[in-house]
């Protein structure tokens, strides 16, 4: 048989572009030992040759279960790993290429309530399976799961007007196989070379991935009992109930955050704050909502398909002691799903009162706005009458100014105002102010003329049927009726107005 990988394309093409002989390999062992400080060992290696003579000799007696946790991949311990574990081909191609299709993820409980990690637990190589992929390797169905390192809420920024935050620091692939009779576990973390690929990142949080031995340990550490080493030597699927039981507390936590800050969103905000935070509420808070929900669902799926896997046709191991556990959690699992969907419920109750709210503030804006309108509709018409009582006075001065100029430049020049009285004065002046305002009274009433044809043609209306409708007036006569009823309306109106 060729080599693993050598007979798929897009593995063979991998294999080559990794490196020949860079690796880092963490190996972490859980021993059933009478020290129950010395039940986890710990080893590391840089070298493909020691880590194959570790792994190819005689398991102890004594060792319970084995953790791989692959820093750095290279082509040759790609192939020994693919070989020696059975692993199918996709389960590299999926990880590589379509890794975004991960069905089961959830918050693992790291450092406190607002530290996270995201477990991925995934299906995703019971479902398919490579045509290319030999019959050795597809003989022995796995588990394989992901784990994502995140910070899910970052609470810390509440009070500084800044939003929540979600952090996904890196991604670990990560498969369960059954060497012989021990229990193994491989993690295949993708390290980000630059933090800007990972998805979500804006901010990384400090310390955010503690040591996996260090994890394992205060599982089966000093206050673990003795049966429980024996219960994962005979069912790996006690790790995978650890996991679970954590997500189920991490989830429970991220609740009571999520919680506190609608609390503190609908009790210490004022109304402006609350309108503002509709925005975050409908885009960010309702969708973390409903993807907390929806990742216990997931959680809920993949422990019935564990459970279920006698009628999957042996394409699967399958858990035994912890089996009664896992369906425990499974129905925990159904009680917190029913708190995040009375969270989002009442969410969306204080949304709907924030845009009733955002509704009233637009209505108020709009009233002040036809007042300011009506403002400075009032204030134009008033300037307006204004201009035009300046324009009759100055028609009214103008020809005394007038005549006055003449006067006193005669007098100016011939020296004797004789011919020039004060009488002949006063009357060429009251007569050119007489034809004057005749002037201005002559374009008002053309002016309405105008404005009477205008409306006329507005409304359809001819001379003809305008003298019919008068009494078989001329429609002189009719256009001067118009006119005085215009003026009284527009009087009427300015002291309506007034």
């Amino acid at each position: 048989m060729a080599p693993y990988g050598e007979d798929d394309d897009d593995l063979r093409d991998y294999i080559q572009n990794l490196p020949a002989a860079a690796l880092s390999v963490e190996l972490v062992e859980v021993f059933r030992a009478p020290d129950k400080k010395s039940r986890v060992s710990q080893r590391q290696f840089s070298m493909l040759d020691p880590l194959t003579e570790h792994l190819t000799k005689q398991i102890p007696e004594t060792l319970s279960l084995r953790v791989l946790v692959v820093t750095k991949l290279s082509g040759p311990l790609l192939q020994f790993l693919g070989a020696k574990y059975q692993m199918d081909y996709e389960l590299w191609t999926c990880r590589f290429k379509t890794s975004d299709r991960e069905w089961f993820a959830g918050p693992l409980l790291q450092g406190g309530a607002r530290f996270f990690s995201h477990f991925n637990l995934s299906a995703v190589d019971f479902m398919r399976v490579t045509a290319e992929t030999p019959a050795a390797y597809t003989d022995a169905r796995k588990i394989g799961h992901t784990v994502r390192l995140v910070r899910l809420l970052d609470a810390t920024t509440r009070g500084k007007g800044l939003d929540p935050r979600v952090f996904v620091i890196r991604r670990v692939s990560g498969h369960l196989r059954l060497d012989g009779r021990l229990w193994t576990f491989l993690y295949f973390p993708d390290p980000y070379h630059n933090m800007d690929d990972a998805n979500f990142v804006s901010q990384i949080p400090a310390n955010a991935q503690p040591q996996l031995a260090a994890w394992i340990d205060n599982y089966v550490g000093d206050g673990s009992p003795e049966a429980l080493i024996d219960d994962l030597s005979n069912d790996g699927f006690g790790f995978v109930l650890k996991v679970l039981r954590e997500i189920k507390t991490s989830w429970k936590l991220f609740l009571n955050e999520m919680e506190g800050f609608l609390e503190d969103l609908t009790e210490d905000f004022d109304d402006e704050a609350l309108i503002e935070s509709a925005n975050w509420l409908h885009r960010k808070f309702i969708l973390m909502v409903d993807y907390s929900e929806r990742q216990l669902n997931y959680h809920s799926r993949f422990i019935t398909y564990l459970t279920n896997a006698p009628s999957q046709h042996g394409l699967c191991i399958r858990p035994t002691t912890f089996e009664r556990d896992l369906l425990q959690e499974r129905d925990a699992m159904v009680v917190v799903c029913s708190r995040f969907l009375a969270l989002r419920t009442r969410t969306s109750a204080i949304l709907d009162t924030a845009m009733n709210l955002h509704a009233v503030r637009q209505a108020r804006i709009s009233q002040n706005m036809m007042e300011l309108q009506r403002r400075d509709a009032e204030l134009a018409f008033n300037q307006n009458q204004s201009i035009k009582r300046l324009t009759v006075l100055n028609m009214v001065y103008l020809p005394a100014t007038f005549i006055a100029g003449v006067y006193g430049m005669n007098v100016a020049d011939n020296g004797d105002h004789g011919a020039w009285s004060l009488w002949s004065f006063g009357l060429v002046a009251s007569l050119l102010t007489i034809l004057t305002l005749a002037l201005a009274m002559f374009r008002i009433e053309i002016a309405a003329v105008y404005s009477v044809k205008s409306y006329l043609q507005r409304h359809g209306s001819s001379s003809s049927s305008a003298t019919r409708t008068t009494g078989g007036k001329p429609p002189w006569f009719q256009l001067v009726d118009w006119i005085q009823k215009e003026r009284e309306r527009r009087k009427g109106r300015r002291n309506s107005v007034v």
